[in-house]
């Protein structure tokens, strides 16, 4: 039986299910009490609240975001670092510190910490490069500089670095000379109890997503610009769509709006294709791990696609579009799609996908 572990788990957000990056946060703990003791300690975030169903946390601290009037590193680092950084909390993470195993940093909003803590496992997880977050914005390009040497800071007190894809683990390498590991996002059980055979495929596409991010909303708006009215119904999955997105999908006979739904999968498991183009943000997208372990296919862009590695029958799978036209192209060839199909690109996707956990890389 491997030994238990104590493991203080920081986080720059409450574990849940609303965001990608937060549902790993709050599937990596359920995975870690089943052998290990945690103790959590996660910033408040509005609106959002812990949601584990475990119940061997043993201490959770909700932790409140600084007044930019009391951050003593303003104005030397980027924002984004530091906005949760106080001094009182490091001197209560270091009075603990010595208490556990592990500390583990999660986003990059609170590796500064690691900087100021002595411990021999600080570990990271990058759940995406913030230089490259940041440089799809025209308006952050004179910034860079400023978050690349904030980010090198931040990144520069962890023992361990964990990244999604190859690509996050070659930017980190050319950017800042850090090695890092690769760990995959796990498959949501709900999405392996879906058995292909049993599912009808509709005439129908989706679109999934938390719709309070800019760069969804940018997607949405995108696809509502280009998506003509003799194509087949598209259904858009998930919470936070902002009003005046709302009175626009009203607008079109063929595009409903479901909302946030406790398991969108049997949908997209129904759907013919995923549309998904996507303008900003970085990182591995979830929403195309997920589709992919369902055999749908998607239709998206590079940032869509990007930190995916390649896989047999990937070009029929991930269908890349640039313009109005390529969209409607790609509807129209998905349209024949079946479900042998579709148990083929799974079969495909899940053998390429196999990778060490988080758990096993660490003998946890």
């Amino acid at each position: 039986m491997k030994k238990s572990h104590r493991i203080l788990f920081i986080s720059a957000f409450p574990p849940n299910r609303i965001t990608a990056g937060q549902n790993y946060s709050r599937q990596l703990i359920e995975d870690l009490t089943s052998n290990n003791e945690v103790d959590l300690f996660f910033w408040n975030y509005r609106d959002h609240s812990v949601e584990l169903d475990t119940e061997t946390i043993r201490l959770t601290k909700e932790l409140h975001i600084t007044p930019i009037w009391k951050n003593i590193f303003l104005p030397i680092l980027f924002p984004f670092f530091t906005k949760r950084f106080s001094l009182c909390e490091l001197k209560n993470i270091n009075n603990l510190a010595s208490n556990y195993d592990i500390l583990y940093f999660d986003f990059s909003q609170v590796f500064l910490y690691s900087r100021f803590i002595n411990h021999p496992n600080k570990i990271g997880m990058c759940h995406d490069i913030i230089c490259q977050k940041y440089s799809r914005h025209i308006k952050y390009k004179l910034f860079l500089p400023w978050i690349r040497m904030s980010e090198k800071f931040a990144l520069s007190g962890l023992s361990k670095i964990f990244t999604f894809s190859t690509k996050d683990q070659d930017i980190l390498k050319k950017c800042y000379n850090v090695e890092s590991c690769i760990v995959p996002f796990y498959i949501d059980p709900k999405i392996k109890k879906i058995d292909l055979n049993s599912i009808a495929i509709k005439n129908m596409y989706v679109m999934y997503g938390a719709w309070n991010r800019l760069e969804n909303q940018e997607s949405i708006q995108w696809v509502l610009d280009n998506y003509p009215e003799h194509l087949p119904q598209l259904n858009i999955i998930g919470g936070g769509m902002p009003d005046h997105l709302c009175n626009m999908i009203n607008t079109h006979k063929n595009i409903q709006y479901i909302g946030f739904i406790d398991n969108p999968y049997t949908i997209i498991a129904q759907s013919k294709g995923l549309i998904a183009p996507l303008f900003h943000g970085a990182g591995v997208k979830v929403k195309a791990i997920e589709s992919l372990s369902l055999g749908t296919p998607i239709v998206g862009n590079d940032i869509t696609f990007e930190g995916i590695q390649k896989f047999e029958y990937d070009k029929q799978c991930m269908l890349f579009i640039k313009t109005g036209s390529d969209l409607i192209d790609a509807v129209c060839k998905l349209n024949a799609i079946s479900n042998i199909e579709k148990q083929v690109y799974q079969k495909a996707f899940e053998k390429a996908y196999s990778q060490q956990s988080f758990k096993q890389q660490l003998g946890l």
